[in-house]
């Protein structure tokens, strides 16, 4: 009896070992097997040992059974000002995942709990946050991002349609950052000073001269383009480098993600995945 029912608790710890990443499979294996022969044998079996070499993972959380307290081990890793535009996210949806795309693509961690982004959030880029309120803003995103539940808590991994919503979330910003004049409201004028409004406005015909001004981000994209800049595949993030330190013009990464998305779609541009999940544009 003894024998058949540590038969069932070894498959059950490793049908539960399977839902963390693998490299945390084999130290989840050894906890689950513990937890359940404490509960199901009391101290009448022991959990056989067996020497082995603590795994230790990459850089990221752990959300292995042992470790589920929100621990943020990447967190004195992330550069805040490698991501300017998560500053001007309204809603916590888009923070949320944002903060779950940094996460993958740049830290190898696939999947974070709120309480973890909540605190990236806080501690990182000091945005005010609230546990609760991230919770909800990701349960209701269930087209953007994938929930799992281990032991008790809900870790969120972004889908690729979330990651084509961050994509896409700066288009209706595009023209925003590019000023225009006001018009120039015309003085009410008496019988009395009609004659110097007449002359005032004689004067001006001519007078004022067309400034070049900042150029719209597709038009800066296309000058790089012209430039050789993309001869080269190039990040988002190094085209808003290379516009705000060499070009002296400041785009976020929001307004020009749309602008690079018009030029692959004019075919001036092609664009690629890396091989840590990134979008990469070249010359077409």
């Amino acid at each position: 009896m003894r024998k058949k029912n540590l038969k069932v608790i070894i498959a059950e710890a490793a049908e539960i070992a399977k839902t963390v990443p693998e490299n945390l499979q084999e130290a989840a294996f050894h906890r689950v097997m513990d937890e359940l022969l404490g509960k199901s044998l009391g101290s009448k079996i022991e959990a056989p040992e067996k020497k082995r070499e603590a795994t230790k993972p990459k850089r990221g959380f752990s959300h292995n059974p042992a470790n589920l307290d929100g621990t943020l081990s990447i967190l004195n890793d992330i550069d805040s000002t490698k991501y300017p535009e998560i500053q001007k996210m309204p809603k916590a949806i888009d923070k949320s995942l944002k903060v779950l795309q940094l996460a993958r693509v740049d830290h190898e961690t696939d999947g974070l709990t709120a309480k973890e982004i909540t605190n990236i959030l806080v501690n990182k880029f000091r945005i005010p946050s609230k546990e609760n309120t991230i919770q909800k803003a990701l349960a209701r995103a269930a087209d953007k991002v994938n929930r799992k539940n281990i032991n008790g808590k809900d870790i969120f991994h972004i889908m690729a349609p979330g990651e084509a919503y961050l994509e896409n979330l700066g288009q209706n910003n595009e023209g925003q950052t590019v000023s225009r004049p006001k018009a120039i409201k015309k003085a009410k004028t008496s019988k009395n000073n009609k004659g110097t409004a007449k002359k005032a406005k004689k004067e001006g015909v001519g007078s004022k001269k067309p400034s070049p001004g900042r150029p719209g981000p597709k038009e800066a994209i296309d000058n790089l383009t012209a430039s050789g800049f993309f001869d080269s595949p190039k990040m988002i993030f190094e085209v808003s480098t290379e516009l705000q330190q060499r070009r002296g013009y400041s785009y976020s990464v929001q307004v020009l993600s749309p602008a690079l998305l018009r030029c692959v779609r004019n075919s001036t541009l092609k664009r690629d995945r890396n091989a840590g999940g990134q979008y990469e544009y070249s010359k077409a």
